[in-house]
């Protein structure tokens, strides 16, 4: 098992400049465009992406506090260089974004008096519990582009 503060290595890591950290971002930034060069048009897309390497980030940590031998602090380095490279790029591509609703459906919900459902109070055609229209209303949906 490591040490607990070593960066692969028995003795303590030392601070990491400002120079090799942005190197190793801009690396990571390279490669990831050249790999996908293609980005989400909807901020909504692009955030998950971000959020994924998040998670990764997140998943190397929580091992290191909890499982020490399953993650290492180089292993969070490089998952940190991702989630930096993955924020510049979605707010690289801010201007671009299309903010818009996506569009949507009414899920069924389920009638408890005769177990089955509609989409808007609950009861299903012909339940003894239905009083309104079972005509589905639709969802208008507008745009914030600017």
């Amino acid at each position: 098992m490591e040490p607990p503060n070593s960066l692969d290595t028995p003795t303590a890591p030392t601070p990491l400049s400002a120079a090799p950290l942005f190197s190793a971002v801009l690396a990571e930034l390279d490669r990831a465009r050249t790999k996908f060069p293609q980005w989400p048009d909807d901020p909504l897309h692009a955030l998950a992406i971000l959020q994924e390497e998040v998670g990764e980030l997140q998943k190397a940590v929580l091992q290191r506090c909890y499982e020490c031998d399953k993650a290492s602090l180089t292993d969070i380095h490089n998952e940190g260089v991702q989630v930096i490279a993955m924020g510049i790029r979605f707010m690289d591509s801010l201007m671009e974004y299309q903010f818009r609703r996506s569009d949507q459906h009414r899920q069924r919900i389920p009638c408890a008096a005769c177990d089955r459902g509609d989409f808007q109070l609950g009861h299903a055609d012909g339940c003894a519990e239905n009083v309104s229209d079972q005509a589905t209303a639709s969802v208008e949906l507008d745009s914030c582009d600017r």
